[in-house]
């Protein structure tokens, strides 16, 4: 089993993002709002001032998307996708990763 992450940096581009998974097959996942850390920093550091013009292109909200895949080669398959030339899902508007998950189990009512 693989965990997919993708934060995307554009929540305008989240529908894309999702349709885009959805036709590699992907059954379901998670989305969170997030927030980079540069966004964090340029708020609460007025002495990192001095670095505004690196975090000038930071967005104040992002949106993660969580999935678990059978496989790394799924995974991988569709981070390659992404990647390709043809595919516009996040249109250097974000970061996509995966990791190897160990297992998952489905929560009910105690």
């Amino acid at each position: 089993m693989e965990l997919l992450v993708i934060v995307c940096n554009e929540p305008e581009r989240l529908n894309a993002i999702m349709e885009f998974l959805l036709e590699q097959g992907v059954p379901g996942g998670t989305v969170l709002h997030s927030e980079g850390m540069g966004q964090i920093i340029s708020q609460d550091a007025p002495l990192l001032a001095r670095f505004g013009h690196k975090l000038s292109s930071v967005k104040p909200h992002n949106r993660t998307i969580f999935s678990v895949l059978e496989s790394a080669e799924k995974a991988q398959a569709i981070l390659k996708a992404m990647s390709a030339d043809q595919s516009e899902a996040l249109n250097n508007e974000g970061i996509a990763f995966s990791v190897p998950l160990s297992g998952f189990v489905g929560l009910r009512s105690f």
